[in-house]
């Protein structure tokens, strides 16, 4: 790591979020926009690692966990998450598709 990156955050997805994701890949596959997703997958994991703390929007605080609730967009995907900025610890709570285009 370079004096100019940051801390990398450590990205915890439960065994739902993994199964949800692999659903979603399923839906993806069906439309023919697997490639979309896994990009916009990765796209995401890449600023959940990087700077989980600029992407998206703020939702609330939960203050005495001292967790941020955020969202973001990325393409048809959109995920939420929670950061702890302490910890550098992000925990993502689940993920969307907003949209497929019939075929």
């Amino acid at each position: 790591m370079t004096s100019s990156e940051g801390p990398r955050y450590r990205v915890i997805y439960s065994e739902v979020v993994r199964k949800m994701v692999r659903g979603l890949a399923d839906k993806a596959r069906d439309q023919g926009l697997l490639d979309e997703f896994l990009s916009a997958l990765r796209t995401t994991d890449l600023r959940l690692n990087a700077d989980p703390g600029e992407f998206g929007e703020v939702n609330y605080h939960l203050k005495y966990m001292g967790l941020e609730v955020r969202h973001a967009v990325v393409g048809f995907l959109s995920v939420h998450f929670a950061v702890d900025a302490v910890r550098f610890l992000v925990y993502v709570q689940k993920f969307e598709i907003s949209s497929l285009r019939p075929r």
